[in-house]
């Protein structure tokens, strides 16, 4: 599609194609739970799992160039980010939505149907 778009060869093979592809569908993926995690100030957790996963792709970097060449530096980010960062940010995120709806059920009645002063 590339070459009858622009009317030549890049040269870019479908390895690199398709770990392009791969790295935009992670990035866009874990965005949605990073900020919402940032939206409630639950910042350790991110910290921790972008730390390890960076440190992960980074030797995935060095250990896949190699083998599948430019392909393989992409790849090392796209399978941390598929495979580390975002189930790790999803399970945070469910964890969070099962500590603020079991803290619901926990409120006194005498709260939830107090009746509070206007504020002037």
């Amino acid at each position: 599609m590339l070459r009858w778009w622009l009317n030549t060869d890049l040269g870019i093979g479908s390895a690199v194609l398709w770990a392009i592809s791969a790295w935009i569908l992670g990035q866009a993926l874990v965005r949605v739970p990073a900020l919402l995690l940032n939206g409630l100030a639950i910042l350790r957790c991110q910290i921790v799992v972008t730390a390890i996963a960076t440190l992960l792709a980074f030797g995935l970097k060095f250990a896949l160039a190699p083998s599948l060449g430019t392909a393989g530096i992409l790849w090392g980010t796209s399978a941390t980010v598929l495979l580390v960062a975002t189930p790790a940010f999803f399970w945070r995120v469910q964890e969070w939505t099962k500590r603020s709806h079991s803290s619901e059920a926990n409120v006194p009645e005498s709260l939830v149907e107090a009746e509070f002063p206007p504020v002037v």
